[in-house]
């Protein structure tokens, strides 16, 4: 046990190289997804979100109308229900649906499918159908927390807007808060995927989950940080820079979770 946090953060990274050159088809196919689920992604999500960002903003300057104006002090969320902005609160909230019911539909079909192909490579020999399923079953946990965290993100970022129209360079508290919260989410969706199970997060040993977190985010983080300085001279090369480092490093990092999940909870 003592060799265990030593031995498998380096294997299982070699071995899946290793795997990546032998199932080279399916490494192939998974990074041309993950580039139309990019393209996708964009097509469908962007008109809904230029739609929230505009309510935001309407119910914003109507909200510091109000508040400027009235002499008894009512909360932010009383304003929302209130009879004067709650046509706009109703249509903010049913665009936030809207658009969480797109991302749920456009993740699970693209990166559920790269997932799955992710599997087949580790050799973990998932069944399609039972993956996806599995795959949509275990999202549904980390929609909601999404949802919790957009509702949120969205009201104190318009009491944000609020204050600092009358206290210029307050600083924003609540959403280093709600970023820290989003990335503890990311993290337990990262680590679930390759057993489809929630709590994978507590049942994997820290020595494990935190050194495979920080070289694949520091593999990820690197090559966005090669493609933003190939932006700044061409944004047409970096696309391309994209399609050719970003997303087989996804898929690296995807066989390389996979490989060091199983093998720990085989072992375990």
């Amino acid at each position: 046990m003592k060799d265990l946090s030593k031995t498998t953060i380096v294997k299982e990274l070699i071995n899946s190289l290793s795997l990546i050159k032998k199932h080279m088809f399916w490494f192939v196919i998974a990074s041309l997804i993950d580039a139309v689920f990019f393209l996708a992604w964009g097509l469908f999500t962007t008109p809904v979100r230029d739609k929230i960002v505009e309510h935001s903003i309407l119910i914003s300057n109507k909200l510091s109308t109000i508040l400027a104006g009235e002499q008894a002090r009512t909360g932010i969320l009383g304003h929302l229900v209130g009879p004067e902005l709650s046509p706009l609160t109703g249509k903010l909230i049913l665009l936030i649906l809207m658009l969480f019911v797109i991302i749920y539909v456009l993740y699970n079909i693209f990166h559920g499918t790269s997932w799955w192909m992710a599997t087949q490579i580790a050799e973990t020999k998932w069944k399609y159908k039972e993956y996806m399923l599995g795959f949509a079953r275990v999202n549904l946990i980390w929609i909601f927390g999404y949802i919790l965290f957009k509702l949120f993100d969205v009201i104190l970022g318009m009491r944000h807007l609020i204050i600092q129209k009358f206290s210029p360079g307050a600083p924003n508290i609540a959403g280093k808060v709600l970023l820290v919260a989003l990335v503890l989410l990311a993290i337990a969706a990262f680590l679930s995927y390759p057993k489809l199970k929630a709590r994978t997060i507590f049942k994997t040993p820290l020595r494990i989950s935190v050194p495979l977190l920080i070289l694949s985010a520091s593999m990820f983080l690197a090559v966005q940080f090669i493609l933003n300085n190939i932006g700044k001279a061409s944004v047409d090369v970096a696309l391309i820079a994209g399609i050719i480092l970003l997303f087989p490093t996804m898929n690296l990092i995807r066989t390389y979770a996979i490989r060091v999940i199983n093998h720990v909870h085989t072992r375990n």
